[in-house]
């Protein structure tokens, strides 16, 4: 082939080949790429792009392979190690990864690009202390690095460095005041702090996420701001998990109704919840069912709504079915023991589950006690604890008659105090009215504070909480100490 006419066709093989990655096409971005390793089989910046493209994928052993040669043919180029480490990040590889990015930093110890990589890699490892050496050395460099100033918020709030944290979103939302992750992340460590009026507002920027737009429902009716119902319809719709719904239903009843329909949507599974909730006229399942209305709204905006009026007392709305409740009754009444049920981890795909839930062996202090009788509640995941640590007599798992909510709401109310990691089952507990211990890490979740044993939101919750990352060990022996003064 003629060489004007070679170098053409190479030139507009690549074009189209980023072309192709721009889109989030990777696999014809590697149909053109490959084309051009016909013609240039060492090209270091085609094999590194095809690396990426493979990457995109989740293809990550080709990912590896091409990234790797690119690298074999251009050793000194920073950014093929640092693509590399963050092929091996993804395959939580994390010690190739931190080999990668330090080859890059070998190269040049100032890379902002490799330092702030490394900050990513300690973060996702949930070593914060050693992520905020990294961001901090971004910040040195380019003190207008808006993502490492937000990622340096976060791990100073898993730091309890609050202050630091505060000014750290700060400073990202003054280069960027569209930085919506930074401003939505300062609505959360406001909440935590306890300035809840501009937390709430702050935590609407939620609804400006990518992740949030691109499901947002019901784009033609308009959202509600708190404005006259009088005779009008509101689609109040569950946004987030379980717990978050439960918890925030209560606002439901500061809503003013003059002629005023509201319409719950929620999923399958919540639906017997609300079954009681006097205040909803009606509950669907599916966007699909929903009548023409004037207004929706999330259930997780009416915080803000309701900013400027306390928090309304707990709602008692979830019940017990009769039938149900008898059957449990008669089933675990054998003894006159005070029973307990028992929750030790939540959903493992929680971005926070690493450091609620608590392996059961922990729990071995208090399950050990012979005044009590333990209920597994828990559900799914966790339960084969029971069996690996040998628990079997010192813990009773009903799972196959706690399937669904109602049977374990069932339960719930024939138990005397429910013990529990911060999940849905801790809410719907507190919600009934039930004696409840919630355990929480040493940075909770933002909805109960800092430091306090008792929450606003639940009359009947007890706190118990870390006094150090990690350490639950100390969590035990007061939890201990607090059911011996029950006998």
């Amino acid at each position: 082939m003629d060489s004007n006419k070679e170098k053409t066709l190479l030139n507009n093989l690549f074009a189209k080949g980023q072309l192709y990655l721009k889109k989030n096409n990777p696999k014809q971005a590697i149909i053109n790429f490959k084309k051009i390793l016909t013609f240039r089989p060492k090209n270091p910046q085609v094999l590194n792009l095809i690396g990426i493209a493979f990457h995109q994928i989740s293809d990550f052993d080709k990912a590896v392979y091409y990234a790797t040669k690119a690298i074999k043919f251009e050793t000194k180029e920073i950014g093929f190690h640092i693509n590399l480490g963050n092929i091996f990040k993804d395959m939580k590889n994390f010690s190739a990864s931190l080999k990668a990015y330090d080859d890059a930093l070998k190269i040049n110890k100032n890379s902002v690009d490799a330092l702030y990589n490394m900050g990513v890699l300690f973060t996702e490892q949930n070593d914060h202390a050693h992520a905020v050496t990294y961001y901090e050395k971004v910040i040195q460099l380019n003190r207008n690095h808006k993502y490492s100033l937000d990622n340096l918020g976060n791990s100073y709030t898993e730091l309890s460095r609050f202050d630091e944290a505060i000014a750290s979103y700060n400073k990202a939302i003054s280069i960027d005041p569209n930085f919506i992750q930074a401003q939505f992340n300062l609505g959360l460590l406001l909440l935590l702090t306890n300035s809840l009026k501009l937390g709430w507002e702050q935590y609407e920027y939620r609804l400006k996420k990518e992740s949030y737009i691109k499901n947002r429902p019901f784009l033609n009716y308009k959202y509600w701001d708190g404005s006259n119902l009088d005779n009008k319809k509101l689609l109040i719709y569950c946004e987030q998990g379980i717990g978050d719904s439960v918890q925030f239903s209560r606002y439901i009843k500061n809503i003013k109704k003059n002629n005023t329909l509201i319409i719950l949507l929620c999923s399958n599974t919540l639906k017997v919840l609300y079954k009681h909730f006097i205040e909803i006229d009606l509950i669907i399942t599916s966007n699909k069912d929903a009548p023409e209305i004037d207004y929706y709204v999330s259930i997780m905006s009416l915080p803000y709504i309701f900013r400027n009026k306390k928090i309304p007392e707990t709602y008692e709305f979830i019940k017990a079915n009769k039938k149900l409740s008898i059957y449990w009754q008669s089933k675990i009444s054998s003894t006159t023991k005070m029973k307990i049920g028992l929750v030790w981890r939540g959903g493992i795909n929680h971005v926070s589950d690493y450091k609620r839930s608590i392996a059961l062996n922990k729990f071995n202090p208090i399950l050990c006690l012979k005044d009590f009788e333990f209920i597994s509640l828990q559900k799914d995941f966790g339960r084969e604890q029971i069996k690996s640590n040998k628990l079997e007599e010192f813990i009773t798992d009903f799972f196959d008659d706690i399937k669904t909510f109602q049977k374990t709401i069932a339960l719930i109310e024939n138990l005397d105090l429910v013990i529990s990691v911060d999940t849905a089952i801790a809410h719907i507990a507190a919600t009934m009215g039930k004696e409840t211990w919630i355990l929480l890490p040493f940075v909770p979740d933002f909805r109960w504070g800092l430091n306090q044993s008792t929450t606003s939101w639940y009359k009947t919750v007890i706190l118990f909480r870390q006094k150090k990352t990690n350490q639950w060990e100390q969590v035990i022996k007061e939890v201990k100490k607090k059911l011996l003064q029950k006998i």
